[in-house]
C-alpha cells in the first residue's frame, strides 16, 4: 500500500471541500477501499474519513418514510425494529453483506457507492423505491438509486460530490419487500443473481396495485426491471403471475460467463429467484420446491383435507377446493403442537423437508389420533430427509400424538 493523507472532518462541507482535492477517496466502512488500495486496484493522495459527519449517520424513520445516512452501518441497519418492521428486503441484504466483522463497518451507501453489478444492496433499494440524496460544492441533488450506477464501478457522482443518505417512502397497507440472491457457497460470497421486490396488494389481498423488481449480477449494472413491474401490475397475485414474471425478468438480462456461473445458469436462476421473491413478498415461503416430480413430498399440502404432492397438482385442479399449507399451521398465539414437537425432537435441520412432514403429520393425526411407531413410519413414506433420518421426526410425531390426546393418556396406541 503506497503513502496517502488521511483527513477525517466533521462536517459536510469540510468533506465536500476535500473531497474536491485531486486524487482524494471517501472512506465510510471501508471493507472494499482499504482492500483496493493495499492491492493497487485503486490508488489515492488522500483519504477523507466520512464517519464522523452527522449528516451521514442520520437514521430517522418518521410519517414520510425512512431517513438513511450513507455511513450507517449495516449491524445498525439490522438492529432497527423500524427498518425491520417496514423495510425487510434492507434487513435481508445487511444481514449477508460479509460476517458480522464486515457488517459492523459497511454501509448500504458505501455498497452504493463502489457501484459493482454483483452489489447485493442495489437491487434491494432500487425494490423500494430508494433515492440517492447527493451533496458537493455546486449544492444537492437527488438521483433515484436506478440511475445511480452507469457502469461496472461506475456512478454519477461528480468529483466533490457525496452521497450524504437515502431516503426511502413509507410503505403502504398491504405491502412488503424481500431480496434473495444467489451464490455458490452458503455464506460469504458474491452473488451469481441478485433479486429484490416490493409488493403491494389491493385491501381485498388478492390484486397487486404496485410493484417494483431490482435485478442485480445479470447486467453491466443493477437496474429497475420495468416491464416485469408493469406485468405485474393489476394482475391477481398468484403462482402463474409470478412465474411469468419470472419469464419476462430472463428476457431483460444481459449475463455473462464467468467462474461463479454461466450465462444458462444465471438465466435460469434469474426466473426462479424472481419468482420466489415475489412469493417471500406475501410470505408464501412455507411450501417448498424440492423434486418436482412427486417423489420427495416438499411440496406437500392438504387438498380437502388429503395429503397432494402440490407439484402433481395443476392449478385448475385447485378451484373450489379447501388448500391447507404450512403458514396456517400456526395457532393465534403461536406455534401449534406439531411445530413445537418438531423443534424440541430437533427433528429438523435444513427445513426443505420439513414443511411435507408436518402437514403429512396433520393428515395423519386427523384420521388416526395416536398411531403406533410402524404407521407412523408407513405414512409417512412419501416424505423423504436427507438431514436429520426419521427417528427424531417419528419420535416428534408421538408426542405430537400425546399432545392432542385429550386425557393425557401415554399409551401408545391411546387407550381411553
Amino acid at each position: 500500500m503506497r503513502d496517502f493523507e488521511y483527513e477525517s472532518p466533521d462536517s459536510l462541507s469540510g468533506a465536500i471541500e476535500l473531497l474536491s482535492q485531486p486524487n482524494s477517496r471517501p472512506l465510510a466502512g471501508g471493507t472494499d477501499l482499504i482492500d483496493h488500495l493495499r492491492t493497487g486496484r485503486v490508488e489515492a493522495d488522500l483519504v477523507v474519513d466520512i464517519k464522523n459527519i452527522p449528516e451521514l449517520n442520520t437514521l430517522e424513520f418518521n410519517e414520510n418514510g425512512l431517513r438513511l445516512g450513507a455511513a450507517v452501518s449495516c449491524r445498525q441497519i439490522c438492529s432497527d425494529e423500524n427498518i425491520r418492521k417496514h423495510y425487510p428486503a434492507l434487513v435481508d441484504v445487511c444481514s449477508i453483506i460479509g460476517g458480522i466483522q464486515i457488517q459492523s463497518r459497511a454501509s448500504v451507501g458505501g455498497n452504493i457507492c463502489n457501484s459493482g453489478a454483483a452489489a447485493d444492496s442495489t437491487p434491494a433499494v432500487i425494490a423500494l423505491g430508494g433515492v440517492c440524496h447527493l451533496s458537493g460544492a455546486g449544492g444537492t441533488r437527488e438521483v433515484p438509486v436506478e440511475e445511480f450506477c452507469t457502469g461496472p464501478s461506475q456512478n454519477v457522482l461528480k468529483p466533490g460530490e457525496l452521497l450524504t443518505e437515502i431516503g426511502f417512502p413509507k410503505p403502504v397497507e398491504n405491502s412488503g419487500s424481500h431480496y434473495q440472491r444467489f451464490i455458490p457457497r452458503y455464506e460469504m460470497d458474491i452473488a451469481v443473481v441478485g433479486v429484490g421486490a416490493s409488493l403491494t396488494l389491493d385491501e381485498n389481498k388478492e390484486t397487486i396495485t404496485a410493484a417494483r423488481v431490482g435485478l442485480g449480477a445479470v447486467a453491466a449494472t443493477p437496474f429497475l426491471a420495468t416491464q416485469v413491474n408493469d406485468a405485474l401490475i393489476g394482475q391477481p397475485a398468484t403462482e402463474e403471475a409470478f412465474t411469468k414474471a419470472g419469464e419476462i425478468a430472463r428476457s431483460l438480462i444481459s449475463p455473462i460467463d464467468d467462474h461463479r456461473g454461466t450465462v444458462e445458469f444465471r438465466l435460469h436462476v434469474t426466473g426462479v429467484l424472481v419468482k420466489r421473491v415475489l412469493r417471500y413478498n406475501l410470505d408464501l415461503s412455507g411450501t417448498k420446491e424440492g423434486c418436482s416430480n412427486g417423489n420427495c413430498g416438499a411440496c406437500t399440502v392438504l387438498m380437502d383435507g388429503q395429503p397432494v404432492t402440490s407439484c402433481l397438482v395443476l392449478a385448475v385442479e385447485a378451484e373450489g377446493a379447501e388448500i391447507e399449507t404450512i403458514e396456517g399451521v400456526a395457532e393465534k398465539d403461536g406455534l401449534a403442537p406439531i411445530q413445537n414437537a418438531f423443534l424440541e425432537n430437533a427433528a429438523l435441520q435444513c427445513g426443505i423437508c420439513t414443511p411435507g412432514f408436518i402437514m403429512s403429520t396433520k393428515a395423519l393425526l386427523r384420521e388416526n389420533p395416536n398411531p403406533t411407531e410402524e404407521e407412523i413410519r408407513f405414512y409417512l413414506a412419501g416424505n423423504l430427509c436427507r438431514c436429520t433420518g426419521y427417528d427424531k421426526i417419528v419420535d416428534a410425531v408421538q408426542d405430537t400424538a400425546k399432545r392432542q390426546c385429550a386425557n393425557g393418556c401415554d399409551a401408545n396406541p391411546c387407550e381411553n
